[in-house]
């Protein structure tokens, strides 16, 4: 009963930090969008997404490394953790100085902000390692807060910016760079108590620099690829295009994004060892959560999407301002991918170990270079539709090679019939049918289903 308690209190803990990560998320788009240029949100939507990608080299997956280590050994060599440290720390000072040299030539204009993002992607990384040691040890408090931090910064010095130097964020680059110190040097202090948590063995095996390199490399690759393929576009878009084009998608795309935010962190930080742990231990049980699983989520997608639709117009009109009334119709269209989304965010950190991690490798490359290449060509022909046309397909797609390869490996089969509870709402955002008529079909859907999605939400708890 105990267990039960302490099991239901970490994930009402998580549950309210994935709200106060939304809601700081929000913030970010709706002070840039009411209180700065749409040149400068555009600036800061590709220079952030720039930091991002090159955060995630950084961390060379690192972090995802450590998880799956424990999972199997838990146990690490004090050389292997010395020659990480190494890795770390060169591809950090290698990148810092590409990111900068990069932005400014970019953006001469915004020199202080290109500065300040370049120390937010070396505390970006940081954090997503101290988060997986603290994801091990199940120390939910400690994970809750480290996806706080970077949130946190970012709208404090966005409000700091409004009153105090505000052209060409300035303002904003000040008082982040301050807080990321502050940031540094806290975590600087509790370095003994982390230390505790990395258990070290003489008598395991020694990696060499190299060795670890060509281990950590597909995580690394896959990393990087999911990034590419999920918040390349706006970075593609404002190269290629403008600014502002960025910040119009920018600000459909993060919405969206924020949504997904609260999934990814409970499949990545609560689900993702467990589940690893159970494909190994109990291959049936493992089947069993999967295909339910899977299952769940497109049915209550259909939940998410009715919501997103419904509220979309006058919440973006409203938040935004008229500005951003272009912004509308380009998130109506992108959150038709939300179920082929949160599959692949799933199955994605299923695969996440050595045996499977190639074939991931294999699957999100292809996906990647044809999410670069479709955004190259239709950016160019169509403008800022181009980009979500290529979200679409390249979501739809992955997600059905994830399906295949779940049922090459395992065998687990998940019911196609479901994605027919989707169309209503597909055809009312496609084809601008009479949206009444739909919304009275997708209710029917809802009833009718509750009882499977009741089922499933049962079968799990218990398996889980």
């Amino acid at each position: 009963m105990e267990k039960r308690h302490h099991k239901i209190n970490n994930i009402l803990i998580l549950w309210f930090s994935q709200i106060i990560t939304i809601v700081l998320n929000f913030s970010v788009q709706v002070i840039l969008a009411n209180n700065y240029s749409i040149e400068d949100t555009g600036v800061y939507f590709i220079v952030i997404y720039l930091m991002n990608l090159f955060s995630t080299i950084c961390l060379f997956g690192i972090n995802n490394y450590y998880i799956y280590r424990n999972a199997t050994e838990n146990k690490f060599n004090k050389y292997e953790i010395f020659n990480l440290v190494k890795i770390y720390l060169v591809l950090n000072l290698i990148f810092w100085i590409l990111f900068n040299v990069i932005g400014i030539i970019l953006y001469p204009s915004y020199k202080l902000f290109i500065l300040s993002s370049s120390l937010l992607m070396i505390i970006t990384s940081f954090l997503a390692i101290l988060s997986g040691i603290y994801q091990i040890r199940n120390e939910i408090k400690n994970i809750s807060l480290m996806q706080i931090i970077i949130p946190t910064i970012k709208v404090s010095a966005l409000v700091f910016g409004i009153f105090v130097l505000n052209k060409y964020l300035y303002g904003y680059s000040i008082f982040s760079i301050a807080l990321i110190l502050t940031c540094m040097i806290v975590i600087y202090k509790q370095r003994e108590s982390i230390r505790k948590y990395i258990k070290l063995e003489e008598n395991t095996r020694e990696l060499t620099v190299y060795q670890l390199l060509k281990v950590l490399a597909p995580y690394a690759f896959l990393n990087v690829f999911f990034l590419l393929y999920t918040q390349g576009n706006t970075l593609l878009l404002g190269i290629i295009s403008k600014p502002e084009s960025a910040a119009l998608f920018g600000i459909a795309y993060l919405i969206l994004n924020t949504f997904f935010i609260f999934p990814t962190a409970i499949f990545q930080k609560v689900l993702a060892h467990k589940l690893i742990y159970k494909m190994y231990d109990n291959e049936t049980h493992f089947k069993v959560i999967i295909k339910y699983l899977v299952e769940l989520l497109i049915l209550l997608s259909v939940f998410f999407i009715l919501i997103m639709f419904l509220c979309s117009s006058a919440f973006i009109v409203y938040v935004f301002g008229e500005t951003y009334e272009k912004s509308v119709t380009l998130l109506n269209y992108l959150i038709l991918i939300i179920p082929f989304r949160l599959v692949t965010i799933l199955l994605g950190n299923v695969l996440n170990t050595d045996e499977y991690i190639y074939m991931r490798i294999k699957v999100e490359l292809f996906i990647t270079i044809l999410n670069v290449s479709l955004n190259i060509i239709l950016i160019n022909f169509i403008g800022i539709f181009g980009v979500v046309i290529a979200v679409i397909i390249t979501e739809i797609l992955l997600c059905i090679f994830y399906l295949k390869v779940i049922h090459k490996l395992f065998g687990v089969y998940i019911n196609k019939l479901i994605f027919l509870t989707l169309i209503p709402l597909y055809l009312v955002i496609l084809l601008n049918m009479n949206f009444n008529i739909a919304i009275v079909i997708q209710i029917l859907i809802i009833i009718i289903l509750l009882k499977f999605i009741i089922r499933r939400i049962n079968i799990l708890w218990k398996q889980m």
